[in-house]
């Protein structure tokens, strides 16, 4: 199976990310659910997949998860592929 992991700077056990990194890691996770055809239930933090407390209580997982699936322009598939149609987002810190 196939990821993209996602790294903020912060421990967002203690303090949740800064306005400028929930809005830039939102707009990559739509940017990337486009691109790939990712569905939000898809995205998952590292937590989900590792025992780990990241990417900590106070980042807001199911907010940057369902983010809306922004379009890319140019970008096309090779024919007869579906990628990453199980890939899974990593929010890592």
């Amino acid at each position: 199976q196939h990821g993209i992991g996602i790294c903020l700077v912060g421990n967002f056990e203690n303090e949740p990310p800064s306005d400028a990194q929930l809005a830039a890691v939102k707009k990559l996770v739509g940017v990337l659910k486009a691109e790939y055809n990712i569905s939000s239930d898809h995205v998952q933090g590292h937590r989900d997949v590792k025992a780990t407390a990241c990417p900590g209580k106070y980042f807001p997982m199911s907010e940057v998860a369902s983010s809306i699936d922004l379009p890319v322009y140019g970008a096309t598939s090779p024919a007869g592929t579906n990628p990453a149609s199980k890939m899974e987002l990593a929010a890592q810190k």
